[in-house]
Formats: structure tokens, sequence, C-alpha cells
């Protein structure tokens, strides 16, 4: 039982890492555009609307992940270095200002 659970935990954490990898690099750069075109690119302002929007954005990775996961679809990046460096680096800044 502890091996089904395991293996299906790791399954689904590393599914939302895959999503992650794929979603957060656009969600990011949405987000930079839309603070330059509303002229409110500063890094308070910044750092705010990251932290409000990623308690939506971070359960829907995992939703996503978990839906790849039942569906069977393997979700993997274009680039994928890249895309998981991004994937790292947003989610190690909400860690650090969590």
């Amino acid at each position: 039982m502890i091996e089904l659970i395991t293996s299906a935990s790791y399954q689904l954490i590393e599914a939302s890492w895959h999503t992650s990898a794929v979603f957060a690099k656009f969600y990011l750069f949405f987000t930079l555009a839309d603070s330059y075109q509303k002229n409110k690119l500063d890094k308070k302002n910044l750092r705010d609307r990251l932290l409000i929007e990623s308690r939506f954005i971070v359960p829907g990775f995992v939703f996503v992940g978990a839906l790849t996961l039942i569906l069977g679809y393997e979700l993997r990046p274009f680039f994928p270095v890249l895309s998981e460096t991004i994937a790292l680096v947003y989610l190690g800044y909400l860690f650090w200002e969590y």
C-alpha cells in the first residue's frame, strides 16, 4: 500500500513539474508584458502580483499535472533545460518569499 501511494505521489509530482515547466515561462512572460503595458513594471508591484496570482497558478499546475496523469498524456517542454530553469527560478522565488 505504501509503495502504491509513493509511486502515485511521485508520478503526480513529476507530471506537475513538467506542467509547470511548460506553462511557467508563458505565465511570467505575459505577466511581465502586462505590467509593462500598464507602466507598473517596478519591483514591488511585480512581487505583489506574483504572490497574489501564484495562489491560483501553482494549484493550477498541480491540477493540470493530475489531469495529464489521469488521461495518460505526457506533457513535456520543447526546450527542457530552459523551461525547467525558468520553472525552478519561479518556484524557488515563491518558496523564498513565503
